[in-house]
Protein backbone atom coordinates (compact mmCIF):
# COMPACT_ATOMS: atom_id res chain seq x y z
CA UNK A 1 0.00 0.00 0.00
CA UNK A 2 1.35 3.52 -1.12
CA UNK A 3 1.14 5.91 1.59
CA UNK A 4 -0.11 9.54 1.01
CA UNK A 5 1.15 12.57 2.29
CA UNK A 6 -0.74 13.50 5.77
CA UNK A 7 -3.31 16.58 4.98
CA UNK A 8 -3.98 18.68 8.38
CA UNK A 9 -8.42 18.21 8.66
CA UNK A 10 -10.86 20.32 10.17
CA UNK A 11 -13.78 18.45 9.46
CA UNK A 12 -16.40 19.03 11.84
CA UNK A 13 -19.41 16.21 12.25
CA UNK A 14 -22.21 17.39 9.61
CA UNK A 15 -24.44 15.81 6.71
CA UNK A 16 -22.22 13.41 5.29
CA UNK A 17 -22.47 14.75 2.01
CA UNK A 18 -20.80 18.26 3.26
CA UNK A 19 -18.21 16.91 4.84
CA UNK A 20 -17.40 14.93 1.77
CA UNK A 21 -17.73 17.52 -0.26
CA UNK A 22 -15.13 19.66 2.36
CA UNK A 23 -12.74 16.29 2.69
CA UNK A 24 -12.18 16.46 -0.91
CA UNK A 25 -11.02 20.46 -0.74
CA UNK A 26 -8.89 19.72 2.13
CA UNK A 27 -6.69 16.69 0.72
CA UNK A 28 -7.19 17.73 -3.12
CA UNK A 29 -8.27 14.42 -4.44
CA UNK A 30 -11.50 13.07 -6.44
CA UNK A 31 -13.91 11.31 -4.46
CA UNK A 32 -17.14 9.95 -5.94
CA UNK A 33 -20.66 9.41 -3.69
CA UNK A 34 -23.99 9.62 -4.15
CA UNK A 35 -25.10 13.45 -2.73
CA UNK A 36 -28.65 11.71 -2.31
CA UNK A 37 -28.14 8.88 0.15
CA UNK A 38 -25.74 10.33 1.56
CA UNK A 39 -27.39 13.76 2.65
CA UNK A 40 -29.27 12.50 5.55
CA UNK A 41 -26.30 10.80 7.02
CA UNK A 42 -24.18 12.24 9.66
CA UNK A 43 -20.65 11.83 9.67
CA UNK A 44 -17.76 11.99 13.06
CA UNK A 45 -15.68 14.71 12.74
CA UNK A 46 -12.17 14.33 11.85
CA UNK A 47 -9.35 16.76 13.32
CA UNK A 48 -5.77 16.96 13.17
CA UNK A 49 -3.19 15.64 10.25
CA UNK A 50 -3.56 12.44 8.73
CA UNK A 51 -3.47 10.38 5.74
CA UNK A 52 -5.95 11.31 3.33
CA UNK A 53 -7.39 7.56 3.65
CA UNK A 54 -7.16 7.16 7.22
CA UNK A 55 -9.25 10.72 7.43
CA UNK A 56 -11.47 9.19 4.87
CA UNK A 57 -12.38 6.20 7.05
CA UNK A 58 -12.57 7.92 10.14
CA UNK A 59 -15.26 10.21 8.43
CA UNK A 60 -17.40 7.26 7.65
CA UNK A 61 -16.88 5.47 11.12
CA UNK A 62 -20.30 4.02 11.87
CA UNK A 63 -22.24 5.81 8.97
CA UNK A 64 -22.72 2.25 6.95
CA UNK A 65 -20.32 3.96 4.47
CA UNK A 66 -16.86 3.12 3.06
CA UNK A 67 -14.35 4.76 0.83
CA UNK A 68 -13.13 1.86 -1.40
CA UNK A 69 -10.59 2.75 -4.22
CA UNK A 70 -12.22 1.73 -7.79
CA UNK A 71 -9.43 0.39 -10.42
CA UNK A 72 -8.51 3.90 -11.38
CA UNK A 73 -6.78 4.16 -7.98
CA UNK A 74 -9.93 6.80 -7.16
CA UNK A 75 -12.14 6.32 -3.76
CA UNK A 76 -15.40 5.72 -4.19
CA UNK A 77 -18.13 5.53 -1.34
CA UNK A 78 -20.21 2.55 -1.17
CA UNK A 79 -22.64 1.42 1.22
CA UNK A 80 -21.55 -1.28 3.60
CA UNK A 81 -23.72 -4.67 3.49
CA UNK A 82 -25.04 -5.56 6.79
CA UNK A 83 -24.75 -9.49 7.96
CA UNK A 84 -27.48 -10.79 10.67
CA UNK A 85 -29.64 -13.63 11.47
CA UNK A 86 -32.59 -14.27 11.21
CA UNK A 87 -34.81 -15.83 13.86
CA UNK A 88 -38.05 -17.63 14.59
CA UNK A 89 -40.34 -20.71 14.64
CA UNK A 90 -41.02 -22.32 11.36
CA UNK A 91 -44.48 -23.60 11.82
CA UNK A 92 -46.92 -26.33 9.94
CA UNK A 93 -50.43 -26.04 9.17
CA UNK A 94 -51.89 -28.24 12.22
CA UNK A 95 -49.57 -25.45 14.50
CA UNK A 96 -47.05 -27.98 15.59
Amino acid sequence: MVLAEPVDFNLPAQSADGALMAFCKQARVELLFSFDELHRIRSTAVQGRLEPEEALNRLLKGTGYAAVKNAKGKFVVVQLVQKGSIRGSLLTPDGS
